[in-house]
């Protein structure tokens, strides 16, 4: 979150400071919670100052587990896991295969059930109250897409009648351009889902998720069984999206795709 102070409110504050002979400075605030606190610690260094461009930026957590276990069974998953997501981040989540990482990912719209500590989203706590809400601003896409042999745009349209969504009208131009930038044809549409592929698929989803309003992205292996340049559109598909404001986080052992993300969330 990005604020800024018009150059007569600070110097209205300089002036308060008794400042005198203030030419130019150029603040980036990192420990100082206002203005006031930043020309106090600073009072020393900020004379013969002109213009202020003052910049600070507040990073919010928008995903928080806290100490949570998965069990299936005897079966311990997760032990004790923690971890955050700030608002606008794209954090991929690794570990060895069978380590867990795709029920900690369901477990955060409370598709799998853990115990012990807890999970935030949003600031909201994950609980049977707040699951509705949850899944209203999340949106999950799993690895394996499994449809129905109907067409391809039967499958769009009913994506924007499932509930949280249903609200929202499906635009045709936007569609078209999210395939485009995807590298997908919009004659793809005319086709039924057993004559595209699987990575076809992956990216038709992807790009009607980029259209449905979600403040959380959470995709289980994003760019798998993609070649180079359909990986490279997905990524770069993606990091517009958080550019957006979307929070995005992501399951991959793909080692391009992990180190383009801004946060890497270990699980072992």
């Amino acid at each position: 979150m990005i604020f800024f102070i018009r150059l007569r409110v600070l110097i209205r504050l300089i002036k308060q400071r008794k400042l005198k002979n203030v030419w130019c400075i150029y603040l980036c605030l990192s420990t100082a919670n206002t203005v006031e606190d930043y020309i106090y610690l600073h009072y020393g260094c900020v004379c013969r100052i002109k213009f202020v461009i003052l910049l600070f930026e507040i990073k919010e957590r928008m995903l928080e587990v806290n100490n949570i276990s998965i069990r299936f069974g005897d079966e311990q998953v997760v032990q004790n896991f923690s971890c955050r997501v700030e608002k606008g981040g794209l954090a991929c989540l690794v570990g060895r295969s069978g380590c867990g990482k795709t029920s900690l990912l369901k477990s955060l719209i409370g598709l799998t059930p853990y115990c012990g500590g807890g999970i935030k989203i949003a600031g909201a706590s994950l609980n049977e109250s707040t699951c509705a809400y949850v899944r209203k601003i999340t949106a999950y896409l799993p690895q394996e897409l499994v449809f129905p042999n109907d067409d391809v745009m039967d499958i769009v349209y009913q994506t924007f009648r499932i509930g949280g969504v249903k609200n929202l009208r499906l635009s045709i131009p936007l569609l078209h351009q999210n395939l485009s930038r995807l590298g997908l044809e919009p004659e793809l549409l005319d086709k039924r889902m057993a004559e595209i592929s699987g990575g076809q698929r992956q990216r038709l989803m992807i790009a009607v998720l980029g259209m449905l309003d979600k403040q959380i992205w959470l995709l289980d292996e994003p760019t798998a069984a993609l070649d180079e340049k359909s990986r490279d559109l997905v990524i770069k598909f993606l990091l517009d999206a958080r550019c957006e404001g979307k929070t995005i986080v992501a399951v991959s052992h793909d080692p391009v795709f992990a180190s383009r993300c801004s946060t890497i969330i270990q699980l072992d």
